[in-house]
């Protein structure tokens, strides 16, 4: 009898380490469960995120090539940015109401999503790596557009300045110091009258370039002393004319982008503790 009871203990011991064992798996196997699906939701999440952030970057891609009246592109070989609109840019009130509809548009239906429209009030374009950016001074829609890079690490300047309605009459170019950098003008018009001059400059030093157009009107073309070859482009005439800066570098492209500003786009889920704030890349 002793025995038996014994077994009995024994027995009565193993079903319920068992049935513990079985207790602790199937406890284990929710709670690995659980974190599974928060896991997966969070990732979900983070998807969902980086959907919204690139829809959003496409939306406004979009807007700048329908609307903003500038035009890029690499030069050919690559070896260089060109950047064409008009000075002033009769576009800009179309681009602003197009930008501001969309942030409204995005912003209510997507409260995770904020476009900071600040970084955009001289709508700056950033050549990357190179870290040169092409900006309105003024505001985007007014007479002047400078170049400003942060190091010399470009080889030449071309500029073409077009005039629609009036007579482009000559070049005037204000300084003779020589060096190793390369800028060409070339100004032309609806009429036919073309003009091109090019000379190898040193870009830390100062020169006023004029493009002459009837009725004493002009286009200066200014290389800012000191300033890494920094370019400034004011229209002084009446009427609108295009600008064309090709601004060219002594190798091919390779992984070169041209962005609007930083910061501009935000996508912030604060539950997750993550967010995604970037630009967005034109070309």
């Amino acid at each position: 009898m002793v025995k038996m009871k014994k077994k009995g203990i024994l027995l009565t011991l193993g079903i319920f380490f068992v049935l513990m064992l079985l207790l602790s798996l199937a406890t284990l196997m929710y709670r690995t469960s659980i974190k599974s699906i928060t896991r997966t939701a969070e990732i979900e999440k983070i998807d969902r995120m980086s959907d919204v952030y690139f829809s959003v970057e496409r939306g406004m891609k979009e807007i700048f090539e329908q609307t903003s009246g500038i035009d890029v592109n690499f030069t050919e070989f690559e070896t260089g940015v060109i950047i064409t609109e008009d000075i002033p840019n009769n576009k800009s009130y179309e681009f602003n109401l197009s930008l501001m509809n969309f942030k409204a548009f995005v912003e209510e239906n997507f409260p995770e999503v904020y476009i900071d429209p600040l970084y955009l009030l001289n709508l700056p374009l950033i050549i990357r790596p190179e870290n040169i950016t092409y900006t309105h001074t003024d505001g985007f829609g007014f007479q002047r557009v400078q170049v400003i890079p942060q190091e010399l690490n470009f080889n030449s300047y071309e500029i073409e300045i077009y005039s629609f309605t009036d007579n482009v009459t000559g070049i005037q170019w204000g300084s003779n110091a020589q060096g190793d950098f390369r800028l060409k003008i070339v100004a032309t018009d609806a009429f036919g009258n073309y003009f091109e001059k090019e000379r190898y400059i040193d870009p830390e030093k100062a020169y006023v370039i004029d493009v002459k157009l009837l009725n004493d009107n002009d286009v200066k073309i200014k290389i800012l002393p000191n300033a890494n070859g920094m370019l400034e482009v004011e229209n002084k005439a009446e009427q609108v004319v295009t600008s064309k800066i090709s601004i060219g570098f002594n190798y091919t492209r390779d992984g070169t982008d041209l962005t609007l500003s930083d910061k501009l786009i935000n996508v912030t889920y604060p539950k997750l503790k993550s967010s995604k704030i970037g630009t967005v890349k034109i070309i």
